[in-house]
């Protein structure tokens, strides 16, 4: 039994890749997360659900997550049950945990040299709990190397809270070049059908240039039917609420004539193609369309583009979480 007294995790290994994930508030962040997951592991909600900077170890090894707690009187254990319930009581400062480190699968990001290390930090813009901004502003002041992934909510596109933000990530990245910055554009499919698609990612791309960034890299997305369907494809359709259903049966509609003939990165396997269809709400849905539709999302393109930065920044020693002692110096 492990008897000694621990503040909090560090990593030890410089074969580790930062992602740190960013937004406004409600920007979908934390559902963002999850699609790279392929299952909820974090809170997501249409609410401020990130309270506290939450990191999250890529282990390809893993058959299952394991949340790694310190409690208040310094004493650690691992857990492999509930860990969407630690991670709520995490974010709304329980006081049985002190620390709180995530190690799963990220099952759809692949690590080679280097190890992935997502941080979903919460939104600076909370008014109500000026601590977000203080966390943020710390967490993205120890970040060297990795890369930002900033979230644009496309509900939302051009807020002050959004601009002030992005100044923040532009003050860090352009005096560094072992940092590097990529844009989602979260909730594509929010976009007014009045609004011309090709005008509204000009507007966006407006918006991150005007703030000094060059040549930006925006990927168009839509985490939560990403989550969504991969869940489904885990988990079968039974996994998901009447409300769910009609969302993914509406998306699936949208693209289903789309025309995939230049989706060269896509892959398509014989078992995946004579699979058994998908039923959702007694309609069946195609199994390879249905993975075109995980296409359509973008967040596949966000994970190639992830692991492609991640092989050309790789080096150093494998990553371990280790505990700190209280009392000792990192």
């Amino acid at each position: 039994m492990d008897l000694k007294e621990y503040d909090t995790f560090y990593l030890k290994g410089s074969a580790v890749f930062n992602l740190v994930v960013m937004g406004t508030m409600s920007s979908g962040k934390s559902t963002l997360i999850n699609s790279f997951i392929g299952d909820s592991l974090i809170p997501s909600l249409q609410q401020a659900t990130t309270a506290r900077a939450l990191s999250i170890l890529d282990n390809d090894k893993l058959d299952q997550p394991i949340a790694h707690i310190i409690n208040n009187e310094g004493r650690y254990r691992r857990e492999n049950k509930n860990i969407l319930e630690y991670v709520k009581q995490f974010n709304d400062y329980d006081e049985g945990i002190r620390d709180l480190f995530i190690e799963c699968n990220i099952r759809n990001i692949h690590n080679a040299k280097t190890a992935l290390c997502i941080k979903d930090l919460p939104g600076p813009n909370n008014n109500s709990d000026p601590l977000h901004e203080k966390i943020t502003k710390q967490a993205l002041e120890n970040t060297a190397n990795g890369m930002i992934l900033y979230v644009l909510n496309a509900r939302a596109i051009g807020t002050y809270d959004d601009k002030e933000i992005l100044r923040m990530v532009y003050e860090k990245v352009s005096n560094n070049n072992q940092l590097y910055v990529v844009f989602a554009l979260n909730q594509y499919d929010a976009i007014k059908k009045s609004e011309k698609h090709e005008t509204f990612l000009a507007k966006t791309l407006d918006l991150i240039t005007d703030i000094g960034f060059e040549n930006p890299l925006l990927i168009p997305t839509n985490a939560y039917i990403a989550l969504l369907a991969r869940k489904v494809l885990s988990n079968g359709a039974l996994c998901l609420y009447e409300e769910e259903e009609i969302d993914i049966e509406s998306f699936y509609h949208k693209i289903r004539d789309k025309d995939f003939s230049d989706a060269r990165d896509m892959i398509l396997n014989k078992e995946n193609l004579n699979a058994e269809p998908i039923i959702i709400r007694d309609k069946e849905m195609e199994r390879d369309k249905f993975m075109r539709m995980i296409e359509c999302t973008g967040i596949p393109t966000l994970e190639r583009i992830i692991e492609k930065v991640m092989l050309q920044t790789a080096k150093g020693s494998v990553p371990r979480i280790l505990k700190h002692a209280r009392g000792r110096k990192l």
